[in-house]
């Protein structure tokens, strides 16, 4: 037999629903704990994002003030060694380079010397390069060539009387770096008259640096105009290049001061700088706060922060996992619980409520839809005489038998068996005519009849049912009783005809006129 299809609707006893429509509470639930927990990790990444900044920006003030503090102590000390080279200078315009002038350039130079604690050593060149008088021993000063010396050709080609800073150098004889500041001498005819120098040693910017706090990775600079590292805390790189350096690239390289981030063309670590030009001498200080010191402190915080969200996120996941079960227990429970309010509690086929529901449904869409539809009413066959001979229980156990072979010999979804009442069933089979209902029917019977459940009150020895089978395209003022009672009228003719078997009416019984 071939059954009808009905792919386009939904099994009987089902509620339509729409997609999407509809939201069980335990998706609520799962929306609101997920919006919660976005909430909260938003406002932690909000509020982490600002103390990263606060943190940033005092580590940028921190390093600005000690760059702007650095670069006047330097500024200062120049001024006065450049004060102090001034005045050797007229003194030699004034009393020229004789043996007499140059004994007292000698004195001047040593009271000079005790004055400026800053100056490791004074030094006067003539125009060809040779030492005219010093404030320090021979024996200190290596057999220099100062013509070949590049302060001694600058000035030498520069004629304004312009302070020069060079260096540094190192004097193996003293252990010392040094860093030269040398200033031009002049004739009186203004000719080139040799240099004046001084010589200072890092050590005096160290007792500066002793001071400033900049952490364990950070830096202190002191850099030429034109890239070299002329001091540095820590002690490192010193006469090193630095004019590849982010310093000395757009647009810093034009900027008086200002602040950069970038890992140290030096060491690689990533730093905060902040830098400081000299006003007067070609000079820069550049001083940097390693990122892992100066954002230590935030990314503890962070860490605590992010720990007490993870836990209190998880906290709301159980929580709002817990309830989501109790929720699916209650569900299942309450599942369970309607599925027993429309089923047959001995047969678990369908209850008569439920077959009453089915069936107007049914009969209104088969009006809408002019399509047949056909019911099976199903007695078992002297039932009563069963129990009398039998027992209750065991008719019971028959019962369910003979509903689990109904309920086989149905193949479609959309069909419902169904217990009427007592020992009667019903089929209601939707799109059927009559001649299919029928082969349904004669299944049924087969398969009751197969069960082989003994009954020496009936004819064949084993139990059986009778089946009426009625199928109607309902009219459009019709009423589904007519449906039952053409099955049920046809079912009393199977049972006069012997039972054990089944009873159509090929014709569709015609609705009784209204009243």
């Amino acid at each position: 037999m071939k059954l009808p299809s009905r792919s386009d609707r939904e099994p009987l006893g089902r509620p339509h629903r729409w997609p999407g429509r509809e939201l069980s509470l335990r998706g609520w639930l799962a929306v609101f704990a997920l919006c919660v927990c976005s909430a909260l990790i938003a406002v932690f990444a909000v509020n982490t994002l600002h103390e990263r900044t606060v943190a940033v920006a005092d580590a940028r003030r921190a390093a600005e003030n000690v760059a702007e503090s650095l670069a006047q102590q330097v500024s200062d000390t120049l001024e006065g060694v450049d004060g102090g080279l001034l005045a050797l200078s007229e003194r030699v315009a004034n009393d020229g380079t004789a043996p007499l002038a140059r004994d007292r350039l000698q004195e001047a130079m040593a009271d000079l010397a005790t004055t400026m604690p800053r100056v490791h050593g004074l030094l006067i060149v003539d125009e060809h390069g040779q030492l005219l008088a010093s404030n320090v021993s021979a024996a200190t000063l290596p057999a220099l060539r100062f013509r070949d010396q590049p302060y001694f050709r600058y000035h030498r080609d520069e004629p304004r009387p312009s302070v020069h800073i060079s260096g540094p150098t190192f004097s193996e004889s003293e252990n010392v770096w040094l860093i030269w500041v040398t200033r031009r001498l002049d004739h009186l005819d203004g000719s080139f008259g040799g240099v004046a120098i001084a010589q200072i040693a890092l050590s005096y910017f160290d007792q500066s640096y002793a001071n400033v706090d900049v952490g364990h990775a950070g830096t202190i600079a002191l850099i030429s105009a034109e890239g070299t590292v002329l001091d540095r805390k820590p002690r490192a790189f010193i006469g090193r290049s630095l004019r590849n350096a982010t310093l000395f690239a757009d647009p810093y390289q034009d900027q008086q001061e200002g602040t950069y981030v970038a890992s140290s063309s030096v060491d690689g670590i990533l730093r905060l700088f902040a830098f400081r030009r000299l006003d007067r001498y070609p000079l820069i200080v550049d001083v940097g706060l390693a990122d892992s010191e100066y954002l230590a402190g935030w990314r503890s915080a962070a860490w605590a922060s992010s720990s007490a969200l993870a836990v209190v996120i998880a906290m709301i996941g159980g929580l709002a996992g817990g309830l989501g079960m109790q929720i699916g227990r209650r569900k299942c429970a309450e599942d369970a619980l309607g599925r027993l309010a429309l089923l047959d509690g001995l047969t678990e086929l369908a209850n008569r409520r439920h077959f009453d529901v089915v069936l107007e449904r049914e009969w209104r869409r088969a009006a809408r839809e002019r399509t047949p539809l056909a019911l099976l009413m199903i007695d078992v066959d002297d039932f009563k005489a069963y129990n009398d001979c039998y027992g209750h229980q065991p008719g019971d156990a028959a019962l369910i038998s003979i509903a689990r072979a109904i309920a086989a010999s149905i193949v479609r979804p959309s069909d419902l068996a169904a217990r009427y009442g007592g020992e009667e069933f019903a089929v209601i089979l939707p799109v059927t005519n009559a001649s299919d209902a029928l082969t349904v029917a004669e299944r049924i019977c087969g398969a009751i009849v197969a069960l082989g459940i003994a009954h020496a009150g009936a004819a064949g020895g084993v139990a059986s049912v009778s089946i009426g089978v009625a199928s109607i395209v309902p009219p459009s003022s019709g009423e589904r009783s007519m449906l039952v009672e053409a099955a049920d009228a046809e079912l009393y003719t199977a049972k006069r005809m012997g039972r054990n078997r089944t009873s159509v009416r090929l014709d569709a019984p015609t609705p009784s006129a209204p009243a």
